[in-house]
């Protein structure tokens, strides 16, 4: 048995040329705006080239954020790095958040 169509309106904001990220605006039938973000984020290596990636990948994701109206944002995906504070991807991911 299928449920009535809820009319969610989903349509997609970017999508980064590397494919690490995309980003859908869906709004629902209330008005209630939410962004997801779906990111690849690269694999931790120490290296400049890995800081640029990753900066890339969030200035990104905020370009798009900063291209729609919303009430909440949802970033998720695979971030491959450790959540801690001497990890360079995590200290780049948590400055953006």
């Amino acid at each position: 048995m299928f449920r009535k169509s809820l009319n969610l309106k989903v349509r997609v904001i970017d999508v980064m040329p590397s494919c690490r990220a995309a980003v859908l605006h869906c709004v629902f039938p209330s008005g209630y705006s939410l962004i997801i973000a779906l990111v690849y984020f690269p694999c931790l290596n120490l290296t400049v080239d890995y800081e640029c990636e990753l900066s890339d990948c969030t200035g990104f994701i905020e370009k798009c954020f900063d291209a729609v109206a919303f009430d909440d944002i949802i970033v998720l995906g695979d971030m491959n790095f450790d959540c801690s504070t001497s990890n360079v991807g995590w200290n780049i991911f948590h400055s953006f958040c």
